[in-house]
């Protein structure tokens, strides 16, 4: 693999990585609106918001190295 190629991976990877983070959060979101027998309460939906923003800060931080990775590469 040319250090071009593994550079465009690791890039890759990052925003896959991202893009799984933030379908994490949908999918927990989802699963709690979905369900009936899901009653959540104020906590546990604020818990819910919190795992989502906690996956979007991972997916922020996937994006912002293929971002390094671009910069130092260039």
């Amino acid at each position: 693999m040319t250090d071009t190629n593994a550079v465009d991976w690791e890039i890759l990877k990052e925003i896959l990585d991202a893009q799984v983070h933030i379908n994490v959060c949908l999918e927990q979101y989802l699963l709690y609106v979905t369900h009936e027998d899901a009653d959540l309460d104020r906590e546990e939906i604020v818990a819910c918001l919190d795992q989502a923003i906690e996956s979007h800060e991972r997916a922020m931080a996937d994006l912002d190295a293929a971002r390094r990775t671009i910069r130092t590469t260039s």
